[in-house]
């Protein structure tokens, strides 16, 4: 079930970071953007050499945290005996995320797989518990929870946990989508992305509360100030919970060799993050949120928002 506000309310909106423990200079970024800017939120990884710092400076500041469960990115929590077909000989998460959300829509035999991805979700929650994290919703990186299957288990796990709120990445398209920014959204693949997890969405019919709409997809990597100031004029007129993912941070240092994978190292000091970041911090920001009189809120105030 949803989570919606009540007839006549008005708009909300949940600004996440995601990938908080990725990297310590991004998680700096992370803080600086609850503190002095409009985020919310932010979901944690714990398969990162970061994790405990992290849930230490959000405890500081108050910074409300989720779990951001990783099946591609970082060391698994779970010995590597009981999750051998998602990790290395080094014990490092190894699957891509589109083999994830698409295991189980070209048959064959998916069920060994799928018990190792909930004993790995399962020693995430348990990981997170045991570093005192109060978890207020779960998402995950990429969204590989936008498979069915990864969905229904995340929904279970999360619950046994006491966590009630789960990210759902139902992203709509809009018009201005198809402007200036379009060549570099399909250079980065992102409407691809997009389209797969708006199939699969259509698959899944929540069971915990959740945000009503997500944004974040098509701008991944390099979200603008002009695509925020054409989200805001839509979320005021919706009556809806939305959330917007970003991942801002001060980007690490462009010879960071933190990850086995070029890839991601590129990942964490991409300069998109600190545009991210002083878009959140910008005092024009900060007025237009409160012209738009959208109302911002945490996971934490989803139950809150929900119908009367």
């Amino acid at each position: 079930m949803t989570s919606r506000p009540p007839r006549n309310a008005c708009p909300r909106l949940i600004i996440n970071a995601d990938d908080l423990g990725i990297h310590p200079c991004i998680d700096t970024g992370i803080f600086e953007a609850f503190k002095q800017g409009i985020l919310t939120s932010a979901t944690l990884l714990v398969t990162t050499p970061y994790t405990e710092a992290a849930v230490e400076g959000a405890r500081r500041i108050g910074l409300p945290i989720g779990l951001h469960f990783s099946l591609t990115l970082g060391r698994a929590v779970a010995p590597r005996d009981e999750i051998p077909d998602l990790v290395n000989a080094q014990g490092n998460l190894q699957l891509s995320a589109l083999k994830l959300l698409m295991l189980g829509l070209r048959g064959g035999r998916s069920e060994p797989l799928y018990r190792q991805i909930e004993r790995e979700m399962e020693a995430q929650f348990r990981a997170a518990a045991a570093l005192g994290a109060e978890l207020t919703h779960a998402d995950s990186h990429q969204h590989v929870h936008m498979n069915p299957r990864i969905f229904a288990m995340l929904e279970d796990t999360a619950e046994r946990h006491g966590v009630r709120r789960i990210r759902f990445s139902h992203e709509p398209l809009f018009a201005f989508e198809f402007g200036r920014d379009l060549v570099t959204n399909l250079r980065r693949a992102n409407p691809s992305k997009l389209a797969l997890v708006t199939h699969l969405a259509r698959r899944i019919a929540p069971r915990l509360a959740t945000n009503d709409r997500f944004f974040g997809l098509m701008y991944s990597g390099h979200f603008t100030s002009s695509a925020f100031t054409h989200l805001l004029r839509r979320i005021s007129r919706a009556n809806a919970v939305y959330e917007l993912g970003l991942h801002p941070g001060h980007c690490a240092p462009a010879d960071s060799r933190t990850y086995p994978s070029p890839g991601y190292n590129a990942f964490i000091s991409s300069p998109s993050r600190e545009a991210e970041l002083r878009l959140l911090t910008a005092r024009g920001t900060h007025e237009q949120v409160k012209s738009s009189g959208i109302q911002l809120i945490s996971y934490a105030d989803v139950d809150a928002a929900g119908a009367a």
